[in-house]
């Protein structure tokens, strides 16, 4: 499970790359660094790209929203 941290660091990146101020291959880049850093980061941030962008979203700056674990 990603830590709020984790959360918020995907969702920087998402909107980085969805902002259309990055080059392709920096986008790229950005891409590969969380895939070689955390396998849950970067299907995080695929989902995001692949599905949350084109699908579920409803405005450009609008971003899924975490749910609390109530188990301890």
């Amino acid at each position: 499970m990603l830590s709020k941290n984790q959360i918020v660091m995907i969702n920087a990146i998402y909107l980085a790359i969805d902002s259309g101020n990055l080059s392709d291959e920096i986008s790229q880049l950005l891409v590969d660094s969380v895939y070689q850093k955390n396998n849950e980061e970067y299907a995080y941030l695929i989902w995001l790209l692949n599905r949350w962008k084109y699908n579920l979203r409803k405005h450009k700056y609008h971003l899924p929203t975490p749910i609390i674990n109530l188990r301890a």
